[in-house]
């Protein structure tokens, strides 16, 4: 049973590597964010337009374009799967792709859907780099214990069409932490104390 369900599974992810990650990127992004909110923040509400933010960025950043950097631009460039190219992506991925891209966007789209420096794109994009400077120091250092080793593992050992389904499932800790993390900035941005 259990291995025709992974048969399946492989099967459909290299049919359709892009929409497999997208969906299974969009889905993971939305559950960790809706599970940090009502779990560890206890939020008898969600916000919801954080939980948009999380969900579009999952689904078309996280899914869609990471595909393309993870397995066709990273794979291109080093196309080995060695160790040293292993750890090689994984320095890549953490110390460029993450805080000169992926960071980056992900604030804009949420500056956008909390509707921050008005309608126009200089200003929308003013308010994502002034909130970027202040957050992300603190936001790659939260991560980089847990994205270090589990980037090593994927772009050693698995296969272009699973690498992202592989990253949704890891990424449930990483998203998780930047929710947390996007709770707390929040909270002091209200005036809160305790985050």
């Amino acid at each position: 049973m259990w291995r025709e369900l992974w048969s399946t599974f492989t099967r459909r992810a290299e049919a359709s590597p892009v929409l497999f990650a997208c969906v299974s990127q969009g889905a993971k992004t939305t559950a960790a964010d809706t599970l940090v909110q009502k779990a560890v923040e206890s939020r008898e509400a969600l916000d919801l337009e954080r939980t948009a933010a999380f969900t579009v960025f999952g689904t078309l950043w996280m899914g869609g374009a990471q595909y393309y950097v993870y397995v066709r631009l990273f794979d291109h460039l080093l196309p080995a799967r060695t160790a040293a190219t292993a750890a090689a992506k994984v320095c890549l991925d953490q110390f460029v792709w993450v805080p000169f891209f992926f960071f980056p966007v992900f604030y804009v789209i949420d500056s956008k859907i909390r509707g921050e420096g008005g309608t126009g794109v200089g200003a929308l994009l003013t308010a994502a780099s002034e909130r970027y400077k202040r957050e992300i120091y603190e936001t790659c250092t939260t991560t980089y214990w847990f994205s270090f080793p589990a980037q090593m593992i994927g772009f050693r050992f698995c296969p272009g069409h699973l690498r992202i389904p592989y990253v949704a499932c890891c990424s449930m800790v990483f998203t998780s932490l930047v929710s947390g993390l996007q709770g707390r900035f929040r909270a002091r941005e209200r005036g809160e104390t305790g985050g």
